[in-house]
């Protein structure tokens, strides 16, 4: 499905995105010990459950066809509003400045929070804007140039809440979170019991779809966050 929008349906694809008035869309598959999940990554001049909503409203033959696609791969009617993400961003962090070190790369991955530690996670978050500095600091070592983070509850799934992070480095993925300071590993070993310094750590991920409204859609081949 994914080629297909990419190559055969690309022209179709760009329209049908640029409807819903978005201007980003970044789609992985991602491997993680609860199963497989398609996590994706929409920017859009409106919240999420607007953007969602526009894309489901569309009556094209394509849209109908993307929708049935959507349902056949996932089980889901995302025609119907209950379906649409139970999604919040929590941070946004963007480097004032870019070092120009290559070609940029776009990753999008999720994590599971550990049971009752979404609070841990907002406060976090909270001592991250209030310490700004410091939190450039600690993305500028790690190579990071721009971060949004969100939380999502799986709506059919109870009781499972995620953190959904999209990147921006110059870098591999393994090499920004090899970087990680002892404070951020710590961080995230406590609410997710991942260590982001080790090998299995590394979000299992594989790139399915990569467009934005400037330059159209790249392949896999040439390389709002939420997850199903």
């Amino acid at each position: 499905m994914w080629d297909e929008l990419s190559m055969a349906r690309a022209h179709e694809m760009d329209e049908y995105a640029r409807g819903a008035g978005q201007s980003r869309l970044l789609v992985y598959l991602q491997h993680l010990p609860q199963g497989d999940f398609l996590v994706q990554y929409v920017r859009s001049d409106a919240d999420i459950k607007v953007s969602f909503q526009r894309t489901m409203d569309q009556r094209t033959p394509f849209a109908k066809y993307l929708q049935h696609a959507l349902m056949d791969l996932t089980g889901y009617d995302f025609t119907l509003p209950e379906n649409a993400p139970n999604v919040d961003q929590v941070y946004e962090w963007t480097a004032r400045e870019d070092p120009g070190e290559g070609q940029r790369k776009y990753y999008v991955f999720a994590y599971p929070l550990r049971t009752g530690k979404v609070d841990a996670f907002l406060r976090h978050y909270d001592t991250r804007r209030a310490n700004a500095r410091h939190a450039e600091d600690l993305f500028r070592d790690q190579g990071v140039l721009r971060v949004q983070e969100f939380l999502q509850e799986l709506q059919h799934r109870p009781g499972e809440v995620y953190t959904v992070n999209y990147l921006e480095t110059h870098d591999d993925l393994r090499k920004v979170l090899g970087r990680v300071s002892d404070e951020v590993r710590n961080f995230w070993l406590d609410i997710t019991n991942v260590d982001l310094a080790s090998p299995q750590g590394v979000p299992n991920l594989e790139l399915l779809f990569d467009w934005n409204a400037e330059r159209g859609i790249q392949t896999a081949e040439a390389q709002k966050a939420y997850t199903i």
